[in-house]
């Protein structure tokens, strides 16, 4: 399980991204979605209850100059 674990998901509002939410959801972890539509974010938060937090925001100015974020080596961003 992922009790104790948080994901994030990058487009959480789509449904893929719904889906992949909804299913670590089932598996115990907490849920922040990242997504540019509020109004499907509203969505995925409420469908995977009070330990899921949706934010709008768009990530491809940080994520499409380095090629991708590793979130376990922020060090190595952009190299």
């Amino acid at each position: 399980t992922y009790e104790g674990h948080v994901v994030v998901i990058t487009g959480a509002g789509g449904v893929i991204g719904k889906n992949i939410a909804n299913e670590f959801k089932n598996n115990g972890a907490e849920i922040i979605g990242i997504d540019l539509n509020k109004k499907e974010l509203k969505f995925m938060a409420q469908k995977c209850g009070e330990n899921a937090l949706g934010i709008d925001c768009d990530i491809e100015p940080v994520v499409n100059p380095c090629w991708g974020v590793d979130l376990n080596f922020p060090s190595r961003a952009c190299r």
